[in-house]
């Protein structure tokens, strides 16, 4: 797939991102107030070692979580510098070739309708006259 056609808004996906991030912080966050609520207010007693296991789970889903987004907004990040770099190429190809075509019609004496225009067209573009 051509970089240059692969149109990716990333301000877009990290807000969505941070919807489901939120959404999915507030799973973890229940989860672990169950647990909580569970174990240790209702029977008074102290945290049993499978109890800390299980926060040690969550919280250990929750830095894997963490550390996925991390990776997923870098490579994301390379991927439109990459896209920048490929529209800034493209557009310098593409400055080029007017440039040329403007030096062709430039020298030709004689030019019809279509050609005028063409040229005139081509002197806006590049030097915004």
């Amino acid at each position: 797939m051509d970089p240059s056609k692969f149109s990716f808004d990333i301000e877009a996906y990290k807000r969505q991102s941070q919807i489901e991030e939120k959404y999915i912080v507030n799973r973890f966050r229940e989860r672990q107030n169950k647990i909580e609520e569970e174990y240790a207010p209702h029977s008074k007693r102290k945290y049993f070692k499978r109890d800390h296991i299980a926060l040690e789970g969550i919280n250990k889903e929750w830095n894997e979580f963490k550390q996925f987004k991390e990776q997923e907004f870098e490579r994301l990040g390379k991927i439109t510098l990459r896209q920048e770099e490929t529209n800034l190429l493209m557009k310098e190809k593409t400055e080029a070739k007017k440039m040329k075509m403007f030096m062709k019609l430039s020298a030709k004496e004689h030019l019809n309708d279509e050609s005028k225009e063409l040229l005139e067209k081509l002197n806006h573009d590049l030097f915004g006259n």
